[in-house]
């Protein structure tokens, strides 16, 4: 296997090897775009060295793993190498051991990680700290469980600092914009700030970038920067507590299929990985760092019926998105299996499908040999083992749940009323799938 190496810009000339991407974060001559201004604005002179630190190690992370295409079948794991800046003396150097764990697990790689003395200044030291009385910060994405992690917040009386990854993505930041003007309409103005992370696309770069079309399109790391970033903040602002809300099947992403266990599952909010960073953002910073799911017990079904339709509006619900190919056509696809999941769950509730530019519900024989008929197929069959198999049964069938621990023996009743609710939308709404699936239940 050949090792790729992904370098932080601020190393110098890259480490020779088979592959190797630099991501420069320079303002002027960098290839990668990193926005920090709305952390520094908030926290002041507070958000340090130590801070910037962390969120460029991230970056580079995160925008290294984007700018490493994998192969097919057996060629789909890479051996990556991560080599990146931390000050003299920074406990990043005694955590890259535990991060290499920790990435291993998200991305699906064999990984390494090592980290070079570089210079860090404080971003603003003479900046005044805004006046913000927060007490945790939650993620917005513009999906549906974002919102519902904020609704549930603010009904609590918590307030949160709502947080969003900026990637350039017109579609997910016009449905961040609909989210926070959502909230707002109900709750009143809510502090909240942005990460911007994209390629600079500077043509004369001090080192080059693949284009678009040239990334790994699984994305595997997308979660790291906003949580570094949202870790960075709340130590700045002396919190201890972030939210990514995330629904308790998308979170524990048991593999459809066997054949999807390594390249269809995706793990950027899965209670093993929130563990380990919760571990190493609070040896990092030297003080106890909670990263919390509010949504780990309830299903997509439950999210929209149970919070966000209780108290928002339809409209409301419905300019949120939830397709992995976001921005990438005008219309949700509407054969991921996100976009599945979640017309499903418009439907348990009597809302209307969303237009989208492919329906394998609606006349799914048509649509053989397509990947949404292969998602739908999958999903489907997911559903009925689910239903088949006794609790023991489906964690032989399913081992994967293993990595969830012993904290969450609730995911199998999570998993049985996912079954149960698809079960009655399909058999109400789109018997057609439901024979073509062959569903005995």
């Amino acid at each position: 296997m050949a090792r790729d190496i992904v370098a932080a810009g601020r190393l110098g000339a890259p480490p020779e090897g088979d592959r190797v991407r630099v991501i420069d974060l320079d303002a002027r001559v960098g290839n990668v775009s990193l926005g920090l201004e709305d952390l520094w604005t908030l926290a002041g002179a507070a958000f340090g060295a130590r801070h910037l630190e962390l969120v460029e190690a991230a970056a580079t992370i995160q925008m290294g793993d984007a700018a490493l295409p994998r192969g097919r079948a057996e060629a789909w794991s890479r051996d990556v190498s991560f080599h990146l800046a931390a000050s003299p003396g920074s406990p990043l150097h005694a955590l890259i051991g535990r991060l290499a764990q920790c990435l291993e697990f998200v991305l699906g790689d064999r990984v390494t990680v090592c980290a070079t003395d570089a210079e860090f200044a404080a971003p603003c030291p003479d900046r005044r700290q805004a006046a913000v009385g927060v007490d945790c910060v939650c993620l917005l994405s513009g999906g549906l469980d974002s919102l519902a992690g904020a609704v549930a917040l603010l009904e609590s009386g918590r307030k949160p600092l709502l947080l969003s990854h900026e990637t350039g993505n017109p579609v997910t930041h016009a449905s961040r914009a609909h989210a926070r003007q959502c909230l707002a309409e109900r709750y009143g103005p809510l502090p909240s700030a942005s990460v911007r992370l994209a390629a600079s696309g500077r043509r004369r770069a001090r080192w080059p970038y693949p284009a678009e079309g040239e990334q790994e399109p699984s994305r595997r790391s997308r979660s790291l920067v906003p949580l570094t970033a949202a870790a960075a903040v709340a130590d700045a602002l002396d919190l201890d507590e972030i939210w990514i809300p995330e629904n308790g099947v998308m979170a524990a992403q048991p593999p459809l299929t066997r054949a999807r266990v390594g390249a269809f599952t995706t793990r950027t909010a899965h209670p093993r990985w929130l563990q380990g960073l919760e571990g190493l953002f609070s040896d990092y910073f030297g003080r106890p760092m909670r990263i919390v799911n509010p949504l780990i017990g309830s299903t997509k079904s439950e999210v929209v019926g149970h919070i966000l339709l209780r108290h928002l509006d339809e409209a409301a619900v419905r300019g949120t998105d939830s397709c992995w190919a976001a921005g990438r056509g005008a219309l949700p696809c509407g054969g991921c299996v996100p976009c599945l999941i979640r017309r499903f769950a418009f439907a348990e509730w009597g809302l209307a499908p969303e237009a989208t530019i492919t329906d394998p519900l609606t006349d799914p024989d048509r649509g053989r040999g397509s990947e949404s008929y292969a998602n739908l197929m999958a999903l489907l069959g997911f559903v009925s083992d689910i239903l088949s198999y006794s609790r023991e049964g489906f964690y032989r069938r399913c081992p994967e749940l293993a990595y969830l621990g012993a904290g969450h023996v609730h995911t199998y009743e999570v998993l049985r009323r996912f079954a149960s609710e698809i079960t009655r939308v399909c058999r109400r709404e789109y018997p057609e799938a439901w024979d073509l699936a062959g569903v005995s239940q």
